[in-house]
């Protein structure tokens, strides 16, 4: 939409196709998303593995611990944002839409293959099945494990003794009732994008009619637009942040 109405400045085809520095710049956009991809992942993911992030967030995506497809993109919707602005720079920077679209379909394609398994069929990853059985190592993509190898947190091969035995798949836990800290959480995150529903539904008058007028008028001057967008953005991080340290601390 924002390409189609001119919103947003992009790469046409023509201008792509009309000189070297276009072509030059058309090639770069797709050559450098695989580099971005992998980078990108490696460091968000590491992110939320820090304690109150994991503890509120990534953890639902760990209770998958004998992977299979499905379970690639199964995850915690603040996650999902995490794992999708891998996009943004395509979006934002003077490339082409094609761009866009290879780095789109990669992310929502890709966590299939990389959450197929260990058994040897025709995609399997024994890569990314050892970060969720051992949770603190191949944190980036496989293939070339580049930043795991850097920082050395790669893993290749079972640190138990042979043979194997199976370990209960965590995902039975998604039957029992939510915790008290998740339930708070859920909460907070409700009163948040609930907010910002309001504002975007254009009821913000409605709600603000609501309280006396002396605190309706502080409350009017005090949420913009912008605040209210940020409070939608990033209160559920901010959140998550300071739950996980009351109660787990830092470490």
């Amino acid at each position: 939409y924002l390409y189609s109405t001119g919103r947003l400045p992009y790469l046409s085809d023509a201008d792509a196709f009309s000189s070297p520095s276009g072509i030059a710049l058309f090639i770069a956009g797709l050559c450098c998303v695989p580099q971005w991809r992998e980078a990108h992942f490696y460091w968000v993911h590491r992110y939320i593995h820090f304690r109150p992030l994991y503890n509120s967030i990534h953890s639902l995506h760990h209770r998958n611990t004998d992977v299979e497809p499905f379970s690639g993109i199964s995850m915690h919707p603040i996650e999902h944002l995490y794992y999708y602005m891998s996009a943004l720079p395509s979006i934002f920077l003077y490339l082409s839409p094609s761009s866009l679209y290879f780095q789109g379909v990669h992310l929502i394609i890709s966590p299939a293959g990389s959450h197929s398994g260990f058994e040897d069929h025709w995609q399997a990853d024994s890569w990314h099945y050892f970060h969720h059985r051992y949770f603190e190592v191949n944190y980036g993509p496989g293939g070339s494990g580049t930043f795991d190898v850097m920082f050395g947190s790669a893993c290749y091969t079972w640190r138990e003794a042979l043979p194997i035995k199976p370990r209960a798949d965590a995902k039975a836990s998604i039957t029992a009732p939510p915790t008290a800290s998740a339930s708070i959480y859920m909460a907070g995150i409700g009163a948040m994008l609930g907010l910002w529903a309001v504002f975007a539904a254009g009821y913000e008058s409605q709600l603000l009619a609501l309280l006396p007028a002396a605190k309706a008028a502080k409350f009017q001057a005090l949420l913009s637009p912008a605040v209210v967008a940020s409070i939608a953005a990033y209160g559920p991080v901010a959140l998550s942040l300071a739950m996980g340290v009351l109660q787990d601390g830092i470490g």
